[in-house]
């Protein structure tokens, strides 16, 4: 499990009731991330339309996502990235964030 302190200010007891929906329906919200191929933020991607997320137990790969993106040319699909974001609502309105990926540092090769 990630640690909660890392994305937000709000208390982990709070956090894990808000998840649990203990007082409520819980209410999610997504967003999108478009980064450099060094996992540099550019933006915030208004133009995804749809995805989904497949969890399966006894593949190498446990999980993926595919995302529907409305194609407006600004996005170079072989040179940036896109993290996605999801978000709890909590009782004073606000969201709890995380990404759904952990952005790794790429290890550089020493230059011949």
């Amino acid at each position: 499990m990630q640690s909660l302190s890392r994305f937000t200010e709000y208390a982990p007891s709070v956090v894990l009731r808000a998840l649990r929906g203990s007082k409520s329906l819980r209410e999610w919200r997504f967003r999108y991330e478009l980064l450099t191929r060094d996992n540099i933020r550019i933006r915030d991607l208004d133009n995804v339309v749809g995805g989904s997320v497949a969890h399966e137990f006894l593949a190498e790969t446990k999980r993926t996502a595919k995302f529907v993106i409305q194609d407006d040319g600004t996005i170079n699909f072989l040179n940036q990235r896109v993290r996605p974001w999801a978000g709890v609502k909590m009782p004073d309105g606000g969201y709890m964030e995380w990404p759904l990926w952990r952005v790794r540092a790429r290890r550089r090769l020493p230059a011949r």
